[in-house]
């Protein structure tokens, strides 16, 4: 298993939400307040290593989180390459009508 996938996996079972917790609502709520730090860290310049790891991971958990709500397919073990897992992912929701993009300037 790639490392990041190893990593975004044991996060993922680390911070298992219990099943009735999570609404699409609150996922997608999620979501984009991952993707607007993940967005502001990277027009700030932080690019601490760990903490660039830890944003990417919190962002790709909580897209796994909210397309599983939508039983949009994913797997962990294709974050070997996270960006183009991500960009699926983001193009999958798209289709079903969640253009993140859109939402972020909201």
């Amino acid at each position: 298993m790639p490392m990041y996938s190893h990593f975004l996996t044991a996060a993922l079972d680390q911070k298992s939400p219990s099943a009735d917790a999570l609404t699409p609502g609150k996922a997608l709520a999620n979501l984009l307040q991952r993707r607007s730090q993940l967005a502001n860290n990277r027009r700030d310049g932080s690019s601490r290593t760990r903490d660039a790891l830890a944003n990417e991971l919190e962002y790709d958990i909580a897209l796994i989180r909210f397309t599983q709500l939508l039983s949009i397919d994913g797997d962990v073990q294709l974050f070997d390459q996270p960006q183009a897992e991500r960009s699926r992912l983001e193009r999958a929701l798209a289709t079903r009508g969640v253009h993140l993009d859109d939402l972020d300037a909201g």
